[in-house]
């Protein structure tokens, strides 16, 4: 498991409650499942799946994906591990469009 620990200093209450139903109703397999929350002091800690390979914020910084990469790789079930591939592939598509004007 993952532990996401947030500050609930400053937030509002309903705001977090509301993100919490959100992830217990998700059942996508593009996003990281919601396994429970705790109240400990005055953090909020998010128990959720663990997720093998980074953050997509990782792999975008990794691999420097453009704004379109980004959305293909967050809708569809790509392992992390084959995020090079989608890159090779939009980097073909992007050199095939440029060959195609000239």
């Amino acid at each position: 498991v993952a532990i996401k620990k947030i500050d609930l200093q400053g937030l509002m209450m309903e705001d977090i409650l509301t993100e919490i139903r959100v992830l217990r109703m998700n059942t996508s397999p593009q996003i990281v499942n919601y396994l429970d929350s705790y109240l400990i002091h005055e953090e909020l800690w998010l128990v959720m799946e663990f997720m093998d390979g980074g953050t997509l914020y990782e792999a975008v910084e990794a691999f420097e994906m453009t704004e379109d990469e980004m959305g293909i790789v967050s809708r569809e079930d790509i392992p992390f591990q084959n995020i090079g591939q989608v890159e090779e592939d939009a980097a073909r598509k992007r050199k095939m469009s440029q060959d195609s004007q000239a």
